[in-house]
């Protein structure tokens, strides 16, 4: 049977509320036998501040252990991670978009979607950050989710 490929990818798994909603949502979807689930971290995790440990082992984690920063060596080996897995839907969080703009040109046929877990202005402070997503979103390239009124009333806002 092929199974859906779902593709979670997050900064970092520290001990915070998106992270722990990460991981969470990857081990209730990996519950389903139809799929494929994969958390994706760009920065490396200690078992002691994170949530490694937490998850499944239904759940296929993978990170490339990037440092503080934008990392174009992270950005590349990503897409190149992703074009070899090709999975079906890739879901980003935090600031885990803006490192799938280049597979997003390459892939058309993957769907995307990017979970706004903060009010807007803190998720994407800087104008170039904002204006970059604000594209994503209008050309359906990518779906945003919130996850809370308060979040939906903030996004559509800014």
């Amino acid at each position: 049977m092929l199974k859906i490929k779902i593709v979670h990818v997050v900064g970092r798994l520290g001990r915070g509320g998106a992270e722990r909603y990460v991981v969470d949502l990857c081990n209730e979807i990996a519950k389903v036998d139809k799929y494929e689930v994969f958390i994706v971290s760009l920065c490396g995790n200690h078992p002691d501040s994170s949530f490694i440990n937490d998850i499944t082992t239904n759940v296929k984690y993978v990170t490339f252990n990037k440092t503080r920063g934008f990392s174009i060596l992270a950005l590349f080996r990503l897409t190149s991670w992703l074009k070899q897995e090709c999975p079906h839907v890739v879901h980003s969080h935090l600031n885990g978009l803006e490192y799938l703009s280049l597979y997003r040109l390459y892939r058309s046929r993957t769907s995307f979607f990017h979970t706004i877990h903060n009010i807007a202005k803190a998720e994407c402070a800087n104008y170039g950050l904002k204006n970059l997503r604000k594209i994503s979103y209008r050309s359906n390239s990518v779906v945003p989710i919130t996850i809370s009124h308060n979040g939906s009333r903030t996004y559509r806002e800014y």
